[in-house]
């Protein structure tokens, strides 16, 4: 198999949040999903390309894709942009987490979870 497939989760029932990640030698596939409703609600692709402040060194371009109606669109910006940085390579990125009349609490709760989630994701794969 030329792919590693890694997978985590972190929380627990409907602010669960689950991330699996399809990793190839020159790029990463990661999707973030959970709560009551995992789906895609937003993607992002993180495309590297030289500094513009110094070409030596590299840096990236995102770009997001949200579904109409979804709430994701920051964070998977976020996410894309820090995947590259540890990565140093082309990463996609899609995100879906819904819970049902959520509390302020709970939403706070649900990203600091995805945050995580990534982390652990990126141990795994760096």
């Amino acid at each position: 198999m030329f792919a590693k497939v890694v997978t985590e989760g972190v929380g627990e029932g409907r602010l669960r949040v689950e991330a699996v990640a399809l990793d190839v030698e020159s790029s990463t596939l990661i999707w973030i999903l959970g709560g009551e409703r995992p789906h895609i609600g937003a993607v992002a692709v993180a495309q590297k390309r030289p500094s513009l402040r110094d070409p030596r060194r590299l840096s990236c371009n995102v770009s997001v894709i949200s579904l109409l109606g979804h709430k994701e669109e920051e964070l998977v910006f976020e996410i894309a942009k820090r995947c590259f940085e540890r990565l140093k390579k082309d990463v996609a990125i899609a995100i879906g987490v819904h819970v049902e009349k959520a509390t302020d609490e709970e939403i706070d709760i649900l990203v600091r979870n995805c945050r995580s989630v990534l982390s652990k994701l990126l141990d795994r794969l760096a």
